[in-house]
């Protein structure tokens, strides 16, 4: 194992990149389970105010919906929204799913066409912004959800608080 004394200032700005670029797919992660979790919402009959036991039944709706958070790519589930999302977000949602793909698919390959320096200042400032702007779109997919949950009356009950997100987390992840 090399002698971390040894590491000089190019390893470490690839270092940096490299971890600008994790976090940008960890962001484009979040938001496909984001879009995840207003499937369900939009797709579901689930409402509520006609159970006794919320989180009992929700647990029921989202292992219902399990492919969804497991399987089903950023597109399919865009496409399953199309009619529920506003234009403008859907538009956004779509070019940030061009994004993420570019990241999954090819974007470390495109920086070694690139002038040098590979994986430097240069991606890491591109990483920044795009995981930015996943964590913004995230946000509007949650303020979308919670629209969608007071629709079904779910506002003020279990399902808003501590909020739709950290209930589905605990629900596929098991804390809960």
């Amino acid at each position: 194992m090399a002698d971390p004394s040894d590491v000089n200032a190019e390893t470490l700005q690839r270092m940096s990149s490299l971890g600008t670029y994790a976090l940008a797919m960890q962001a484009a992660q979040f938001l496909e389970m984001k879009l995840a979790i207003l499937c369900v919402w939009a797709e579901s009959d689930f409402t509520p105010r006609q159970v006794k036991n919320v989180e009992k039944a929700f647990r029921r709706t989202v292992r219902s919906h399990e492919h969804l958070f497991q399987r089903a790519s950023a597109s399919e589930l865009r496409n399953r929204l199309d009619g529920v999302l506003p234009e403008e977000l859907a538009e956004e949602l779509t070019e940030l799913i061009g994004w993420r793909d570019r990241l999954a698919h090819r974007y470390l390959r495109e920086q070694y066409a690139l002038d040098p320096p590979i994986f430097g200042e240069r991606m890491q400032h591109e990483m920044q912004a795009v995981s930015q702007r996943f964590q913004a779109l995230g946000d509007k997919v949650d303020a979308e959800t919670r629209r969608i949950a007071a629709e079904k009356g779910g506002e003020g009950g279990d399902v808003t608080d501590p909020g739709v997100n950290e209930l589905t987390r605990r629900i596929l992840f098991g804390s809960g």
